[in-house]
């Protein structure tokens, strides 16, 4: 019964995905993600926090796209997987977001210490390795370190300067840079907003916009550029689903 029940859910979440290729009603499109992933096994779930079995676009992708429209409010329009290389959704209805481009900050980190919490059920610290440091580093278990916020806001604020860096080549007009990160696990996310006035955008920047989205979509900042002041944004009351926490059990 169980298999019987597994295979069910990833029929329903490989549905989905053939449904955004073709594009989605951004109203329909959360609630379906929520069905989908309410759906879920403690298998699914597990797979789902390291990316496995089906599971990576939702992680890196579909679930960071939802949180950020959630957050800013966005419920009408179009939602549509993009087939090329150069973004990875496309919005239509709002000329501030015709395209969006999805990286995620810590990601290996992440998939990591998620093994953990898979294995032993919790997992109490932050894994600060970066993404481009050697496999070997990844090993290393920081379950139960005790660290600084200032560690872990210095780790968030280098992990976003290296996706804002590899994606400069990246560029489609009018495209928006989304990066999940963790901002809500070990730290405060207000008191992240006062290290991200020191992150810099870099010269012939290639997107319209950039936002950092907590990955469990409690907040969203808008990164400063030349012109413009960072911004925190708060979800909208009522806050529009999915919103719970999609790496839990619960």
């Amino acid at each position: 019964m169980r298999h019987s029940l597994k295979s069910i859910v990833e029929q329903q979440a490989e549905e989905f995905r053939i449904k955004l290729d073709l594009g989605m009603e951004i109203n329909n499109f959360q609630e379906q993600l929520n069905i989908v992933m309410q759906a879920r096994t403690k298998q699914d779930i597990a797979n789902y926090r390291i990316a496995e079995n089906g599971w990576r676009p939702y992680s890196s992708e579909i679930v960071p796209v939802s949180h950020f429209l959630s957050i800013l409010g966005i419920r009408h329009g179009t939602i549509r997987k993009a087939p090329q290389s150069d973004c990875d959704f496309y919005i239509s209805g709002h000329p501030d977001f015709k395209a969006i481009e999805v990286t995620a900050a810590l990601a290996r980190a992440q998939i990591e210490q998620n093994r953990i919490i898979n294995k032993q059920g919790s997992y109490y610290g932050f894994a600060l390795e970066q993404d481009d440091e050697p496999k070997k580093n990844f090993k290393e278990d920081r379950n139960g370190y005790a660290l600084s916020t200032n560690d872990i806001t210095t780790a968030l604020q280098d992990a976003i300067d290296i996706c804002i860096e590899n994606k400069r080549e990246k560029f489609h007009q009018n495209t928006c840079l989304l990066v999940a990160a963790p901002l809500d696990e070990n730290l405060c996310i207000e008191k992240f907003c006062v290290p991200l006035q020191t992150l810099v955008i870099p010269e012939k920047y290639p997107f319209k916009q950039t936002f950092i989205v907590d990955k469990n979509g409690k907040a969203c900042f808008r990164l400063k550029t030349e012109h413009t002041a960072l911004t925190m944004i708060r979800p909208p009351l009522p806050f529009p689903a999915p919103a719970d926490d999609y790496n839990c059990c619960t």
